[in-house]
């Protein structure tokens, strides 16, 4: 039905238009073309260089955009070519070549690329290479630009409809939006006003209570960050490197756990300092990030140990602020905080 009002319209303009154009106007109808105005040109534009990206826009009436997200621009056209483009010198990156009717892009954010399609589809690309990430369905065609906040929701199903007072798809929604919805009244009055969580929300009360739950991911394509970390890995980087490349990682939601993996190689392998680094995610008090880790006083104790008896200074300075936390749990009567102040030299 969509494609059928595409070949109307413009039969339709141009039957009205055929109409504008009878003896019926006469000429003081008409209205005068404005002055030109003379301008000084703040600006003068020089063109560097030009890309062409597939077909365009084709035969579609959609207004595909390019995109620029830190070095590089990212284009599509109708055919389902998708481009990289290094916005300083105009070379191709990498080109993907996806054979779908893309309408609605380009969207990018958080190391991913995004395009809708004709036919409701959203895919998402890495932006490293364009390998296709995933691709879900939606109920129509995608005209605008699929986005994404990098925020990760708790949900059972794909859709709202069963168990909220929303509908349509979980992934269609912002979390602004998600937050609106009642999660709890379908199931009973008593839950009413329950709200959908986010991921770090839930696994901070599994923290709280000390307990554990298998998570399924439904549609969530490796954090790239953390495929570098484990490729790194996998093709034998030594503990310095390690170290390195830890502190090199980009700010992104999953960084933490990136350089948890690395650092704990390392540490593992006897480097001092990744030693430290390992006691600081464990820590709980120390206030930098530490991702997914869970923290545990008792191996931060361990870890700043280790780092100290192979020379790192900073440990004393990370086993007092510890120690200081151990006393107050202790006096507030943790078994745990006792048991480990009692292990202390």
């Amino acid at each position: 039905m969509i494609r059928l009002r595409r070949i109307v319209f413009p039969l339709a303009l141009a039957v009205w238009l055929s109409g504008c154009g009878s003896n019926d106007i006469k000429d003081e109808d008409l209205f005068e073309p404005a002055d030109l105005v003379k301008f000084e040109p703040e600006l003068k534009l020089k063109k560097r260089w030009s890309v062409s990206v597939g077909n365009g826009q084709g035969k579609s009436y959609t207004k595909i955009a390019p995109v620029l997200d830190d070095d590089y621009i990212y284009a599509a056209a109708y055919n389902g070519h998708v481009l990289c483009i290094d916005q300083e010198s105009g070379k191709k990156r990498w080109l993907q070549k996806t054979k779908l009717p893309i309408t609605g892009g380009v969207g990018a954010a958080y190391d991913r690329v995004f395009v809708g399609t004709e036919n409701g589809e959203v895919v998402a690309m890495a932006a490293e290479d364009g390998a296709i990430l995933w691709n879900t369905q939606l109920s129509s065609e995608v005209l605008s630009a699929p986005q994404t906040d990098g925020e990760i929701v708790v949900f059972h199903d794909a859709t709202l409809d069963r168990t909220t007072d929303g509908t349509g798809p979980v992934c269609d929604h912002t979390l602004a939006q998600l937050r609106k919805l009642d999660a709890g009244v379908k199931f009973d009055r008593f839950f009413a006003s329950t709200r959908i969580p986010t991921l770090k929300e839930v696994l901070e009360l599994l923290t709280l209570y000390n307990a554990r739950a298998y998570l399924e991911f439904k549609s969530a394509p490796p954090a790239p960050v953390l495929e570098q970390a484990r490729e790194a890995l996998r093709e034998g980087i030594s503990p310095a490197e390690a170290v390195t490349m830890a502190k090199a990682l980009p700010d992104r939601p999953e960084r933490a756990d990136a350089a948890f993996l690395l650092l704990e190689y390392a540490a593992e392998s006897g480097n001092a300092e990744a030693a430290l680094a390992v006691g600081r995610f464990y820590d709980p008090a120390y206030e930098g990030s530490s991702g997914s880790i869970r923290k545990n006083p008792s191996t931060a104790f361990e870890w700043y140990q280790e780092a100290l008896a192979k020379g790192q200074k900073q440990a004393h300075n990370q086993l007092a602020k510890l120690r200081l936390w151990v006393e107050e749990k202790a006096k507030q009567g943790s078994s745990q905080a006792k048991e480990l102040l009692n292990s202390w030299h």
